[in-house]
């Protein structure tokens, strides 16, 4: 007889999994580092050795989506060209959420996807982080769970579903099908997502975090020893009143609503917008994506708009006209979360709050 676990119990035992990933990973770069490359610069066989480290602990991390140029075998040889690894990740991290009343702040974890890769050639060494800057949170990830958004494998699911998420959000947010609502001081911005013949609702934050968290990105050449922070997509970059601190805007996988939670107008704006997306050109799909989370894509307003074209302009302008309507609600609040250790609970958060000077 098998016996399923409950929806939270599944996902809380897979953020424990992902943190331990995380750090076994970063762990990795620092014991190599301090015994092949501190006092000295491998070479031939010992680059081979960084490369095919370099594999093993990428897929110890869980990584998805990867892509791998060359043969670690090359670096033996005399050639310049080496290998570059590139892939995903999706890191655990933890978010306060405070308020103007203390007693409201809360703590939560959710996971980053992150871009990660390698470049190891017989002439040069460098290693990133590059988070994409979208979010799912704990809660959302139970709601996929418990109403059946995934089936199977919480992972095996997960990893499947993060491509078509990726690339209907970046559609939604480049083309403006997001609701935007404004109360003096409080305001929200959310995209509505199609997922498994339900809805993901997808919102904006604020986050502060510190200049140097490896969670906002880096990049580390081994040769000239030279580690740089916040490998990030910069035009994300929300300038705040912090000394040693960055706001970083940021999308975040709230909740999931099964089709059966779903209105008659939310149901048909569903279909419209997977017909919609399907339909879309690839370029378009590629441009929304590097518009809104490709840390390497520098925005040049005139060439993404000469690529955010070609779409069914009546369906756009019924999604655009379905998430303004009442039907699709959104909470303005106080838009901004601090970035804290994965695992944080909400009372040493507020404890946090209360010595913070």
């Amino acid at each position: 007889m098998s016996i399923q676990v409950p929806a939270h119990i599944a996902v809380t035992r897979f953020f424990r999994r992902q943190r331990e990933r995380k750090q076994a990973f970063r762990d990795w770069f620092d014991e190599v580092y301090e015994r092949d490359w501190s006092v000295s610069r491998p070479k031939g066989s010992g680059l081979r050795d960084f490369a095919l480290g370099y594999e093993d602990a990428v897929a110890e991390a869980g990584v998805y989506d990867r892509r791998v140029e060359g043969d670690p075998e090359r670096l033996l040889g005399r050639t310049v060209k080496g290998v570059e690894y590139e892939g995903k990740v999706l890191w655990p991290l933890g978010l306060g959420q405070a308020f103007r009343q203390p007693d409201s702040a809360y703590a939560e974890d959710a996971l980053l996807i992150s871009r990660v890769g390698a470049s190891v050639t017989s002439k040069k060494v460098t290693a990133y982080e590059a988070p994409l800057s979208l979010c799912i949170t704990k809660h959302a990830l139970v709601r996929m769970l418990e109403r059946h958004g995934i089936a199977g494998d919480l992972e095996d699911g997960l990893r499947a579903s993060l491509p078509m998420l990726l690339e209907n959000t970046s559609l939604a947010l480049a083309l403006g099908i997001v609701k935007v609502v404004e109360e003096g001081e409080d305001w929200s911005r959310t995209a509505f997502i199609p997922f498994a013949g339900g809805l993901l609702v997808v919102t904006n934050r604020i986050i502060v975090a510190e200049r140097h968290a490896q969670d906002l990105g880096w990049r580390f050449n081994f040769n000239r020893r030279k580690y740089s922070w916040g490998y990030l997509k910069k035009e994300l970059l929300q300038p705040i009143q912090a000394p040693n601190r960055v706001g970083l805007g940021m999308w975040f996988v709230t909740t999931f609503l099964s089709q059966d939670q779903l209105t008659n107008s939310q149901i048909e704006y569903e279909d419209i917008f997977s017909a919609f997306a399907a339909n879309a050109p690839q370029r378009l799909k590629d441009m929304a994506f590097a518009v809104q989370f490709d840390p390497d894509h520098l925005d040049r307003p005139s060439k993404t708009q000469a690529a955010l074209t070609g779409i069914d302009e009546e369906a756009y302008t019924r999604l655009r006209l379905s998430v303004a309507s009442a039907t699709f609600k959104a909470h303005p609040r106080e838009g901004i979360a601090f970035l804290i250790e994965a695992d944080t609970s909400t009372r040493a958060f507020r404890l946090m709050l209360n010595q913070t000077p």
